[in-house]
């Protein structure tokens, strides 16, 4: 089920983004990006302070646990989202953007929040058929305003306002209760120091995940403009399915391994994670095949001469979504392990490698380059995590 919910996920960003590749400009796309970037940072800070420590804590236990808990992270996340959706508005102003591109990119960031909390707690519960009822409310209403607006805005708007309706209706409609306790908050937050030991690890790691695989977006932005962000962007377009069907088996998987450290099962939540990893890394390739076989039919009927040599950037981005699975699956477990410190060290290891080698791009060389220094990262965290594995268990392992 929640490969099925990724994939309606997947079919709306791919529908939306060949659109944008289509009958847009580059400029357009790259905007695009720009915003659609913002909001996966601001969604991997949620992720890090208030989503995984719901998916390690909720699943199976009391119901009066389980509310506390969700009353407390909600509570948090509702000034968590106003103050991202505040800088981000501020941030599109910085970079460029007109006043009411930024108001709609930060207005997709916030409404996407608030239907990623209520996706994470269903995840969390195990209720996937009603996160796929919520997502696929979302798709429907997402392709209809997009398409009602898209003659009336520029296309990234339409793209942004549209979608964010969607995230907003749908939630409405959908949504599990959240326990957001206003008259409570100064209690909720209070609390919220108890879930901080492991959060601000989770934080960092996050903050120097997207470090590494969102950066790129704004070096190009600053040094080469919009369009090339657009046609780097449109290369990973083809390829952005893959780290979407790796986040919905981690989403589901992520709960249960945790559940099975919890009961001192380390051999069955390693199971899971083996099959896991094999069968992704199988649609990996399979899926990167087809990509290379129909390229000739691709590159004519998608990019029609208005994005020049994509060869390359797509073979790049390629070898990077095979390379991540390993990397990504294994970060998955290691959280349900709660090895949250020795993460975030390394992504932070591997983060600053790969802006590091993204600084050759103030000298004239191939765009495409900025792709090949994410390698870096995901190089540093397999090294990490094999360690990891191969070692012999530790206090660490087991989740209190």
């Amino acid at each position: 089920m929640s490969i099925v919910d990724q994939a309606l996920l997947s079919a709306l960003s791919l529908a939306i983004s060949l659109a944008l590749i289509k009958f847009a400009t580059p400029q357009s796309l790259g905007n695009f990006a720009v915003a659609s970037s913002m909001t996966f940072l601001a969604l991997g800070v949620q992720n890090a302070l208030v989503i995984t420590p719901a998916a390690v804590r909720i699943y199976g236990v009391a119901t009066e646990e389980h509310a506390q808990i969700v009353a407390d992270l909600a509570t948090f996340d509702t000034l968590l989202n106003a103050g991202l959706t505040l800088v981000a508005f501020l941030f599109g102003l910085a970079v460029g953007f007109s006043p009411l591109q930024a108001a709609a990119a930060a207005v997709f960031l916030g409404s996407s929040l608030i239907r990623e909390l209520a996706r994470g707690l269903l995840m969390g519960d195990g209720d996937a058929p009603r996160c796929v009822l919520l997502d696929a409310a979302y798709v429907f209403v997402g392709s209809v305003c997009v398409s009602l607006l898209w003659r009336g805005v520029a296309p990234e708007v339409a793209c942004l306002v549209g979608l964010a309706a969607g995230n907003l209706l749908a939630s409405a409609a959908l949504a599990p209760p959240f326990h957001r306790q206003f008259r409570r908050m100064t209690r909720h937050l209070a609390a919220y120091p108890a879930y901080w030991t492991e959060t601000r690890w989770m934080l960092v790691g996050a903050g120097a995940t997207e470090l590494h695989e969102r950066s790129y977006v704004f070096l190009l932005q600053l040094l080469r403009g919009a369009s090339t962000v657009g046609a780097i962007h449109a290369g990973r377009v083809l390829v952005s399915p893959l780290s979407l069907l790796t986040g919905a088996w981690g989403r589901a998987m992520r709960p249960r391994m945790a559940a099975l450290l919890r009961q001192d099962d380390r051999a069955g939540a390693r199971r899971l994670l083996a099959v896991g990893m094999i069968a992704l890394l199988a649609a990996t390739l399979a899926y990167i095949a087809a990509v290379a076989g129909l390229w000739s039919v691709i590159e004519r009927h998608l990019f029609d001469g208005r994005y020049e040599n994509m060869w390359p950037v797509v073979a790049a981005w390629c070898g990077y979504g095979l390379v991540s699975v390993p990397a990504n699956c294994l970060s998955f477990y290691f959280q349900a392990e709660r090895r949250f410190m020795p993460l975030a060290t390394n992504a932070v290891a591997g983060g600053l490698g790969s802006l590091a080698c993204m600084m050759s791009l103030n000298w004239p060389i191939p765009s495409f380059v900025a792709i090949l220094c994410l390698y870096v990262a995901v190089g540093v965290a397999l090294a990490a995590q094999i360690k990891w594995w191969l070692a012999e268990p530790t206090t660490m392992d087991a989740a209190p």
